[in-house]
């Protein structure tokens, strides 16, 4: 097999590697080979051409999988939609039911990467002067995709509460009603009552009614329970990869190879891929500890820095290892399966997955101030970092005006210290080689908080 964009020299190992791990398995019951998977993403890279601005550890060879399902979504999605899959775009809720349904989905990660990896902040801008200015940097993108078939949504599905979305579907409602919306009105406030299970429960019941319509099928009890399984094993893995990066006094994998696997989670679209690909991630990880391998870059026993609310840009990961830490988490990716029960696999679907969105989902701002608090907390204790960075996006969610608490709080519960950022719209800059960096003021601040952070370790 040949490779459509010319390879670096050290990607030949692993090339030598791949062969020697398993195929993914997808949902619509087709295989990628591991060499394919590689393949799609060279073929991507000439698009993302970013990616090759910061270091890639080409010695862990499953990672790359996670790589392929996370650059390569929309187009497998649009795939699937050819072979008579029906295509949402939903906000990463309800995905139980929508998998129970047999459908797929895109969120908002290629957008994330669109802006990221492609550099196409025109396009993040023209989002903005569509919805809003405090919309989430990736969310008004896609409308836009939606609006132009970018991405051929059969439904448009998103919960209130679930982000800083509302502006951009709130343009699609008033301005194209033949694109086709559905909202699920999750009330907070009700949370333990029995009212509001029975509310969210009937809206679940007319949005399995309309994709039976979309699909042509009636959809079972059986089917659902099916859709919930899925997502459970994909929180089960999840949780086992957390266990193992956790447990090595140096991490088995190096930051930005970290956060392409924790938020593939929100490219769930395909819940077997991403169940296959984790499982075989998690016994090269395991191999790693065992014989005390470190993942590429990372120092021996590196300042841990735990990312709370959301994620920086790709050049903080090498940075921050440059500086002799390694950054871990996000709690974004985490509250999808960290300290959560499962969705009960038993007994009424609809109730079950009403009853997790409404009492054990973490999201901000979906839960009261102090019940986030606890949970972030008890996330915190399982990473150990030496700090924490409140990486927070103004516009999306409710996070930064509450930061300051959140942090506090752990510093008085803990003893952890915290460095509080607001991510702007456009956190990178060009440096005179043309590629992508970190923004200097963050660059400076961040050197500053390690330092610190090394001085309390007395190094």
């Amino acid at each position: 097999m040949t490779i459509s964009m010319q390879m670096p020299p050290e990607a030949m190992n692993l090339m030598k590697n791949l062969p020697k791990t398993g195929d993914i398995s997808l949902m619509d019951g087709s295989k990628v080979s591991p060499l394919e998977a590689l393949q799609t993403c060279f073929t991507l890279f000439q698009h993302y051409t970013h990616v090759s601005d910061v270091p890639t550890d080409f010695t862990l060879a499953n990672a790359w999988k996670h790589r392929y399902l996370q650059m390569g979504a929309l187009d497998r999605a649009k795939n699937m939609k050819k072979k008579g899959i029906p295509l949402l775009s939903s906000f990463t809720v309800f995905p139980e039911l929508i998998f129970g349904c047999g459908a797929t989905y895109v969120s908002v990660m290629p957008c994330i990467n669109e802006i990221n990896l492609a550099g196409n902040f025109n396009l993040q801008q023209e989002g903005h002067r569509f919805a809003s200015f405090e919309s989430c940097p990736g969310e008004p993108i896609i409308a836009l995709w939606i609006k132009d078939g970018t991405i051929p949504a059969d439904l448009v599905l998103y919960g209130t509460s679930f982000g800083g979305d509302l502006p951009c579907i709130e343009h699609l409602l008033r301005q194209w009603p033949e694109i086709p919306l559905h909202y699920i009105d999750v009330p907070y406030n009700g949370k333990g009552r029995p009212w509001a299970l029975d509310y969210v429960a009937e809206q679940l019941h007319g949005l399995v009614g309309k994709m039976g319509q979309i699909s042509g099928r009636v959809i079972s009890n059986e089917d659902l329970r099916k859709g919930i399984k899925m997502m459970n094993d994909v929180r089960r893995v999840y949780r086992d990869y957390a266990d193992i990066v956790t447990s090595a006094k140096t991490p088995p994998i190096a930051g930005l190879e970290n956060i392409i696997v924790t938020m593939s989670i929100w490219e769930a679209g395909d819940p077997i891929a991403l169940k296959c690909a984790t499982e075989q991630l998690n016994e090269e990880l395991k191999e790693r500890v065992a014989k005390g391998i470190a993942g590429q870059g990372v120092a021996d026993d590196p300042i841990r820095i735990y990312m709370c609310e959301k994620m920086p840009a790709p050049p903080a990961y090498s940075f921050v290892e440059s500086l002799g830490g390694i950054l871990l988490g996000p709690e974004v990716a985490d509250c999808f399966y960290l300290g959560v029960n499962d969705v009960a696999e038993t007994g009424d679907p609809y109730e079950a997955i009403a009853k997790w969105y409404l009492e054990e989902w973490p999201w901000s701002p979906g839960v009261p101030l102090e019940e986030r608090m606890r949970w972030v907390i008890d996330s915190v204790k399982k990473y150990n970092p030496d700090g924490i960075i409140f990486t927070g996006v103004w516009g999306c969610q409710l996070d930064p005006p509450f930061g300051r608490y959140m942090a506090d709080t752990i510093k008085k519960e803990l003893g952890i210290p915290s460095l509080l950022t607001i991510l702007e719209d456009i956190p990178i800059e060009v440096g005179v080689d043309g590629k992508f960096r970190m923004k200097g003021d963050l660059r400076t601040r961040i050197e500053g908080f390690i330092e610190m952070l090394k001085a309390r370790r007395g190094h």
